[in-house]
Order: structure tokens, then C-alpha cells, then sequence
């Protein structure tokens, strides 16, 4: 059976048949953590799929990734270009007109990030949602706002290195200072208020 139906399963009414497919789900993930993976973030970005579907799958990704004792640590194991190939579908859905969807695509790359940055990986990505944040297209800059935010609760201040912290504070302030959205503005406040233990030691040194 396609993974969707299970995941559809999860989001049943009935108690027996969300059971049922919570086993189904664990079966296939520890037959192939990879490939579930990969399998969940297509979901995730497939705009033909049911809503809730896209966004169990997104709190799959997270939770098995970090929360679910039985994979903890296969992430890091995974190959490279799979992990790759998970970030670019869950990338991809941050241009997602959805709102839903679109917080639900940055908070599985918020949980990815939680492993990696404290490893030195991914450290790109700061970049990439700091470039997408002056996108011309309104959902794009929120997501990436938002997506900024998410990451910054979920990992340390040490996390982050003194060019990422300064790319984060000129995004922030170019959008603040350009942008007459209302709920950009307020999106990046709220991401902004998030950001600031980040900021300390910057100010520090400059003192």
C-alpha cells in the first residue's frame, strides 16, 4: 500500500485504526529509515496531496528524527545524497501558497537543523533562508521569516556562527526596513524576538 493511505490512517477519527497505522508506519520506516524519509518529505511537498496528510508527514520527519527513541541517531548514519534529497522536497515546500503548509515545511527543517548545525552541517541554510526572505514572492519571504524563527528555538546560541548571526540581522532589518506587509513585519518581529539571545555576543564585541 502507498504510504499515504497509512498516513491517512493516522489521521482517522476511529482509535483502532490510527493504531493499526501507526504500527504499519513503523514497520515500513524500520525496513528503510532512508527511503521512509525520502517517501514522507515527497508527501510533504506533493500539492495534489490532502492537507493533513502533508503535514503528518512533516511531523513524522521531525519526531522520528528527534523525538522517536527507536531512530535516534539514524540520521546522522543516513547517506548524504538522501539526506540532500529530503531537504531540497522539504525546502521546496516553503513556497507552498498554504499557510499551514508552509509551517509545517519549517518546522521539519527547524527539527533537521537541531541535528545539524550542532554537527557543522547544513550551515547553508542560513544563507539560503536569508536570500529567499527578500524573494519577490510574499510566501516565499514569510516562510523564510517564519522558518528563521523556528530554528533559532530549537538549537543553541553557540549554533550559529558570528557571519550567520549577522546574515539573520540584515535580513531581519531589510525587511523591516523596506517591507510594507503587515503580516511580514509582524512575522519577522516575532521571528526577531526569537533571535535575540543570538545576538548578544555580537553587540558584546562591538563594545
Amino acid at each position: 500500500m502507498e504510504l499515504s493511505v497509512f498516513l491517512a490512517e493516522a489521521l482517522s477519527p476511529d482509535q483502532s485504526r490510527r493504531n493499526q497505522a501507526e504500527i504499519n508506519i513503523d514497520i515500513i520506516a524500520s525496513q528503510n529509515f532512508g527511503l521512509f524519509l525520502l517517501n514522507c518529505s515527497k508527501e510533504l511537498c506533493d500539492e495534489s496531496k490532502q492537507k493533513g496528510i502533508r503535514q503528518i508527514a512533516s511531523t513524522i520527519i521531525k519526531n522520528m528524527i528527534l523525538f522517536t527513541e527507536k531512530y535516534k541517531g539514524q540520521w546522522e548514519l543516513l547517506h548524504r545524497d538522501i539526506k540532500t534529497e529530503i531537504k531540497q522536497h522539504v525546502l521546496s515546500t516553503l513556497a507552498s501558497s498554504d499557510k499551514d503548509i508552509r509551517k509545517a515545511a519549517g518546522i521539519a527543517v527547524a527539527g533537521i537543523c537541531k541535528v545539524e548545525l550542532p554537527l557543522g552541517e547544513w550551515g547553508e541554510i542560513i544563507s539560503i533562508l536569508c536570500q529567499t526572505s527578500q524573494n519577490e514572492n510574499i510566501y516565499i519571504q514569510l516562510a523564510s521569516v517564519t522558518t528563521l524563527g523556528y530554528i533559532t528555538q530549537e538549537i543553541s546560541t553557540r549554533d550559529l556562527n558570528d557571519e550567520q548571526v549577522c546574515l539573520i540581522l540584515s535580513a531581519y532589518y531589510q525587511i523591516l526596513n523596506i517591507s510594507n506587509d503587515l503580516d511580514l513585519q509582524g512575522q519577522t518581529i516575532i521571528s526577531l524576538l526569537h533571535f535575540i539571545p543570538f545576538t548578544k555576543r555580537i553587540f558584546e564585541n562591538k563594545v
